[in-house]
């Protein structure tokens, strides 16, 4: 099996959602034991297949666990208002069920009714996406009500993907800084912009549909470098008699070839990047299966290293591995254009044949 974080980088997990455990507050083992297979019920109703199956879920955190996976996935809801909650726990539980998204609830029995507060978080981008809470009754509908609420706000919303920038973008959505991409967004039309250092910034508005998915080409255009001043013509000499070389076929197949050398070291960029970021995945693995006290604290390096690998693989698939190609052809026609016109240059009147 591929090391935990280098696998959840390189590969597409489905379905994309993992319900954890619930946490619960004033409640029997028996009321929470009951209380949680009718919520995953719920949300199963709910997502349908976009949910990971509740074995699944619970033998990769049974494994994590064994590990050494500690990690208290109560602290996002013992914040004070107005506090953000501490994410870290349940970022790491989703890297560790391989999903794009967690939920969780909580149970707390307060007086004579029950509180349930439900948290959509996205693991690649450890942001809380959604929060809801629900009082009531210790029955069925309780339940039903806070997923349902949860439901009816996710498909308010849609997620949006970007490729085709460089590795190192920086963006820009509505006029506020963004992570990188994906993205979830509430429906409508937003702007998005990305610029880069060396690269012509870019902005495109794009409309999302309630519940939709989209994908945005957003390439930007290399800089390109200051033209080089005029050159002096040099003196006009003699014609020689000797051996005369069409130079304009020579020159224009250097050209070429340059130009080939060019575009393939540019292509390669992505590729190396995505090397660096594949040893960096690996390096972390081996740092935390050597440290497993270290993983909740060091999730978001692991997170944002994913992004980061995804989005090199995304640009060496897109145009890297297409300029490397080009240039190759160009540098090969180039170099056989001019060394033609060296080797089969025409010959000078000393030369010439009868």
């Amino acid at each position: 099996m591929a090391p935990l974080l280098l696998a959840l980088a390189l590969t597409a997990q489905a379905p994309s959602t993992a319900l954890l455990p619930v946490v619960g507050v004033g409640l029997s083992l028996d009321e929470l034991t009951r209380l949680d297979r009718e919520l995953r019920r719920e949300a199963e109703r709910a997502l349908g297949a976009e949910l990971q199956r509740e074995t699944v879920t619970r033998a990769r955190l049974d494994a994590a666990a064994a590990r050494g996976l500690r990690c208290d996935r109560a602290a996002p809801f013992a914040v004070r208002p107005g506090e953000a909650p501490s994410l870290d726990c349940l970022v790491q539980e989703g890297v560790v069920c391989e999903a794009e998204r967690v939920l969780v609830a909580e149970l707390a029995r307060a007086g004579g009714e029950v509180r349930l507060m439900l948290l959509a978080v996205d693991v690649r981008g450890g942001t809380l996406t959604r929060q809801v809470v629900v009082r009531g009754k210790l029955d069925a509908e309780h339940l039903s009500d806070g997923v349902g609420r949860l439901a009816d706000a996710e498909r308010a919303s849609a997620k949006l993907d970007a490729r085709g920038a460089p590795p190192n973008a920086a963006w820009r959505i509505d006029g506020a800084d963004a992570s990188p991409p994906p993205w979830t967004l509430a429906a409508g039309r937003h702007l998005v912009a990305a610029s880069a250092e060396g690269f012509v910034a870019r902005e495109q508005a794009v409309d999302l549909a309630s519940g939709a998915t989209e994908v945005l080409e957003l390439s930007l255009a290399a800089i390109p470098p200051p033209a080089a001043p005029p050159a002096v013509p040099p003196s006009p000499a003699a014609p020689s008699p000797s051996l005369t070389v069409a130079w304009p076929a020579v020159i224009g197949g250097a050209a070429a070839a340059s130009l080939g050398v060019t575009l393939a070291g540019l292509g390669l960029v992505p590729r190396i990047a995505y090397g660096a970021d594949v040893a960096e995945l690996e390096a972390l693995d081996a740092a935390l299966r050597e440290d497993p006290a270290s993983i909740e604290g060091r999730a978001s390096e692991a997170a944002t290293l994913h992004a980061r690998a995804e989005t090199d693989a995304a640009a060496w698939s897109t145009w890297g591995l297409p300029s490397v190609l080009l240039g190759t052809a160009l540098f090969g026609v180039g170099v056989g254009v001019a060394v033609g016109a060296l080797v089969a240059g025409p010959l000078g009147p000393n030369e010439a044949g009868p």
